[in-house]
């Protein structure tokens, strides 16, 4: 069977870094080991003598499984170790994760659904403390309202499409600033976006890294106007 127990190296989340004038998110693939595609058939295994459900297998790259099996793959709930030590945990059907299960790769913490060996829906946990929460296809964040929340307590809530943000979302602040419109890309662009801001004022126009960033209209709490062009946050007069 050419399909690999897990795949590992194509799992791509956002990554987010927030600073006092921007808030920029991209992606950062997960990297793999380069495996070879595995077989779904154990290599070599043993009972388990205190239960007669369960079986202790190894394969021939050094990845073992604990767990129940039939007909010879591993079916029901059992433990897929790498020999990195990551590891899958979880329900398993036709020799591959499918069901509830938790995969752990390095400090990265993947719960949820998984089917045939990829995950389908959960939650993952970075090292960084940032979180998505959502559904995936093909590994990657896939969701008309997915949610990535940075550790900071900022989060993005919208359309996610092959692991970027793309289409109607929110950009919610800790401070309870607010950017709703349509998003285009990892770096939260907008070709229109309305945002108001903790201090009061309000915002309409263009936005790049989730701060104005082109043609807008800017009113501050007292009433004063602004409109024109903007740069990275701030009104912007050639001189």
């Amino acid at each position: 069977m050419n399909k690999r127990l897990l795949q590992k190296g194509i799992i791509c989340l956002l990554l987010g870094c927030v600073a006092e004038t921007a808030l920029q998110v991209g992606t950062a693939p997960v990297k793999a080991q380069d495996r070879k595609p595995l077989s779904t058939k154990f290599a070599e295994c043993s009972l388990n003598p205190r239960n007669n459900r369960e079986v202790r297998c190894s394969y021939d790259n050094g990845d073992n499984y604990v767990g129940e099996a039939f007909g010879g793959v591993a079916y029901g709930r059992g433990i897929y170790i790498f020999a990195d030590d990551d590891y899958y945990e979880g329900e398993f059907r036709n020799g591959l994760p499918n069901g509830r299960g938790v995969l752990i790769l390095g400090d990265n913490r993947y719960e949820g659904e998984f089917q045939d060996g990829n995950i389908a829906q959960g939650r993952v946990l970075l090292a960084s403390g940032d979180s998505y929460q959502g559904k995936f296809l093909l590994n990657l964040p896939n969701d008309p309202q997915g949610q990535f929340i940075f550790a900071n307590g900022d989060r993005f809530r919208g359309e996610f499409i092959s692991g970027r943000p793309f289409g109607q979302g929110e950009l919610i602040r800790a401070d309870g600033s607010r950017c709703q419109g349509r998003f285009f890309g990892s770096n939260l662009n907008s070709s229109g976006a309305n945002c108001t801001f903790s201090n009061g004022a309000r915002y309409q126009g263009q936005l790049r890294g989730g701060l104005p960033h082109g043609v807008g209209l800017l009113i501050e709490a007292n009433g004063r106007r602004y409109q024109g062009q903007f740069r990275d946050g701030l009104p912007f007069v050639p001189r």
